[in-house]
């Protein structure tokens, strides 16, 4: 079995997927698990440069850390890769008791017995910027200092209130923290001589300001490999690394992927209150998607009825041509303050409504053969749509409209066979999503919500939906109509205008 050239644990779902975003348009093949997986499946893709696991520790106190996150470093320490990386947030938004850069840092350093460790959160591609150390991040048009900006200021968890990420970081951790900064990056040094500037420090923060200072992070990371496998940043550690002027073995030419266009009805979750998705919704619902509120403390309170009025409403939606946006509010003031409940939102959204296949009913009688999930973005502020809440999300749109596929063991083979790419499986326990299906999907999330079209198949619902494929084949009209027993005419339901 090939040793990959980097393992990585990410700190939420949707981020996990921004590097898979990082590395598959760059062309480095990349699979991504929600745990560790097992010998037989990891040997099925063997194959793969880059493998991932997405997790929730961005949510989590230091105590969770301190049990949960050991076994991860060792099996990414075990798996022989060269680099392996804790991704964050590359707002950076943590604190002492959520989400604890510093404690993941100190747990990380220890199992693979390290005295420094690189840290790399500028990532010029998201509009992140580090110079002389501070943070800063665009916000609609303008650049802002993360301890000014316009939403992570304001986060109802972790408000950032120190852009001196050092500064910030050292509330987290008792190592001290150095700074490799941009025109250190952009002089004439050498890399050696850098190398030697940053080891020196229990952590060294490596400024990313540009283009230059991007390929120089990358050349850097690669020449510490050896005193610092174990690397913690943003998706920043990989446009580092892929740069091609970088000269690593997984830098790469970006690639172009094209949009997979629309096919119809898109069902939509957001489980996010930023800004940035309130603005998304608005613009959804002003060009023919139909908003159906989900109320967050009900899922808590009363999950049966609020799914069951959900899904009546939503089968409604479907069957009238139109796409259904489920949503648990419009912005941070829709929230109703229930942030200290974000842990218990989040596990109410995650409860499997279908455990006896009831729900799946809504994509036959809809014709919805697309759904898209848009979790907790970097900005957002619902606790609830994080830590378990990301995940769980994924978990409930597939539950309510009925993604499935082949069986475990031939789940690859049959995709292969009909696309010639993989799909994106769920089991029990070791799950994985492979590059398409998140680079497509986050290409798309890039521009207007609305033309967020991801398309997935939708097939007869099996007796339990717990495993569960997306493929990218497009069905024909005729296996539709085969499917649903009703004429090729009445498949083709209009698109939102």
């Amino acid at each position: 079995m090939s040793k990959p050239l980097l393992t990585y644990y990410g700190d939420d779902l949707t981020g996990s997927t921004d590097v898979m975003e990082a590395l598959a348009t760059r062309g480095c093949p990349t699979v991504l698990f929600t745990d560790i997986p097992g010998e037989e499946l990891a040997a099925r893709f063997s194959d793969r440069q880059a493998i991932g696991i997405a997790g929730t520790s961005r949510s989590e106190t230091p105590e969770w850390m301190d049990r949960n996150l050991p076994p991860v470093f060792e099996w990414m320490k075990q798996s022989g890769s060269v680099l392996c990386h804790y991704k964050v947030c590359s707002t950076f938004d943590s604190s002492p008791k959520a989400g604890s850069i510093g404690r993941a840092l100190d747990i990380g350093a220890a199992v693979f017995d390290q005295a420094s460790t690189l840290l790399v959160v500028g990532a010029p591609e998201l509009k992140r910027y580090t110079a002389f150390g501070h943070l800063f991040a665009h916000f609609g048009p303008d650049i802002f200092r993360i301890d000014r900006h316009p939403v992570m200021a304001r986060h109802p968890v972790t408000p950032a209130d120190e852009a001196d990420l050092r500064q910030h970081l050292m509330r987290q951790t008792r190592k001290t923290v150095g700074l490799v900064d941009f025109v250190q990056l952009k002089s004439q040094t050498a890399i050696e001589e850098l190398k030697a500037v940053a080891v020196r420090n229990p952590v060294a923060l490596v400024d990313v300001l540009d283009e230059e200072s991007k390929v120089r992070a990358g050349q850097l990371i690669w020449a510490s490999r050896d005193v610092s496998p174990f690397i913690v940043g943003s998706s920043g550690v990989e446009y580092a690394l892929v740069a091609e002027a970088a000269g690593t073995p997984l830098a790469g030419v970006p690639r172009n992927i094209s949009p997979p266009g629309s096919r119809g009805p898109i069902a939509v979750v957001s489980g996010s209150c930023s800004p940035t998705t309130e603005r998304q919704i608005r613009h959804a619902m002003q060009n023919g998607f139909e908003g159906i509120h989900v109320d967050p403390r009900s899922l808590v309170e009363d999950q049966e009825s609020t799914v069951a009025n959900a899904l009546v409403t939503a089968g409604d939606v479907l069957a009238s041509g139109k796409s259904p946006l489920f949503y648990t509010a419009i912005g941070q003031a829709d929230y109703g303050g229930a942030a200290e409940s974000g842990h218990a939102i989040g596990s109410g959204l995650g409860q499997n409504p279908c455990r006896d296949c009831r729900a799946p009913w809504l994509a036959p009688r809809g014709g919805c053969r697309r759904r898209y999930l848009q979790s907790r973005d970097s900005a957002a502020g619902n606790p609830g749509a994080g830590a378990a809440g990301s995940a769980a999300w994924l978990s409930r749109i597939t539950a309510l409209y009925g993604f499935h596929g082949g069986r475990h063991q031939d789940t690859r083979n049959r995709v292969q066979g009909r696309s010639g790419r993989h799909g994106c499986l769920f089991h029990d326990r070791s799950r994985h999503l492979t590059a398409p299906q998140a680079v497509k999907a986050r290409i798309q999330i890039a521009h207007a919500f609305v033309d967020a079209h991801v398309r997935y198949p939708t097939e007869p619902p099996p007796a339990e939906c717990r495993q569960i494929c997306y493929s990218h084949r497009r069905l024909s009209d005729a296996r539709l109509a085969q499917d649903r027993n009703k004429p090729v005419n009445e498949q083709r339901l209009g698109r939102a205008k």
